[in-house]
């Protein structure tokens, strides 16, 4: 199979074409421009989501930490591992 660039040549030398190679050449840069905005603005949405999602995450951490940051109270698991009772009498010995 053999590709045929004679209208590449002709537009690489300048040379005039008749009207049928003036539309196809303007229809493959307009099929060229369109699918290469497509391909753009889809890879542009794809970043914009992913930026959003890591902006909202983010967001939901700082959230997060700044209530923990400023709550007083120590949150943790803790387990028994040995019960001691003192008893006292009501008066110091020493």
């Amino acid at each position: 199979m053999t590709i045929d660039f004679r209208l590449r040549d002709k537009l690489l030398r300048g040379e005039q074409l008749n009207w049928m190679e003036a539309v196809v050449a303007i229809l493959i840069v307009a099929v060229a421009l369109v699918v290469g905005l497509t391909f753009g603005l889809v890879i542009l949405g794809l970043a914009v989501v992913l930026m959003l999602g890591f902006g909202a995450r983010l967001w939901w951490l700082k959230r997060k930490w700044r209530k923990e940051m400023a709550s007083d109270d120590l949150q943790g698991e803790y387990h028994v591992v040995e019960r001691h009772i003192e008893y006292r009498s009501g008066r110091d010995e020493h």
